[in-house]
């Protein structure tokens, strides 16, 4: 019995995405070459000289009175959303056939892969969150209340924030 060969579905995604995006980018240089070949006639002639002369409104006010063309910028915008949402599509739909591909040749995990781990005794802590919360309770009880910072009661611990209130300003270094 001959051997099959095996192709893998997400490789030949990749290819097909590959000759599409690269018939995308001719045929995005080749519009761009039409547009600037077409509408180079239109360009300014000379040196600076527009190749339609101003209107006669235009030259009595001093100024440009033709705005630009709504519609033309309507269209370009148009096109521009057309083309992301093209391309979005495109991307979620290859993201798609990827994940679909991928989940399809994910094999199970093993027994040994989901069994619970178990730590090895002697187990220190019975409730080790609990123990976690109590410590921080406790060093935030430090850091934002008042006490004593000795047995003795010589010195005092203040506020954290009440400490930097006090140092604002006043230099760090020793007085000499």
């Amino acid at each position: 019995m001959p051997d099959r060969i095996v192709r893998n579905p997400a490789r030949s995604m990749t290819s097909l995405f590959t000759r599409i995006w690269d018939g995308v980018v001719v045929a995005m240089v080749a519009i761009g070459a039409a547009t600037l070949l077409w509408r180079r006639r239109e360009i300014v002639s000379g040196r600076g000289i527009p190749s339609t002369p101003p209107s006669h409104d235009s030259l009595e006010s001093g100024y440009e009175v033709k705005d630009i063309s709504v519609r033309g910028v309507s269209y370009v915008l148009v096109a521009i959303g057309a083309a992301v949402a093209v391309s979005l599509g495109v991307v979620f739909l290859f993201v798609g056939r990827f994940e679909a591909a991928r989940s399809a040749s994910f094999q199970g995990l093993t027994a040994e892969q989901t069994a619970v781990a178990v730590t090895p005794a002697p187990h220190l802590q019975f409730h080790p969150h609990d123990d976690l919360a109590e410590v921080r309770l406790r060093e935030q009880r430090l850091l934002q209340g008042y006490g004593w910072a000795d047995r003795d009661h010589t010195r005092a611990h203040i506020p954290i924030e009440r400490a930097m209130a006090l140092m604002v300003g006043r230099s760090l270094d020793p007085v000499p």
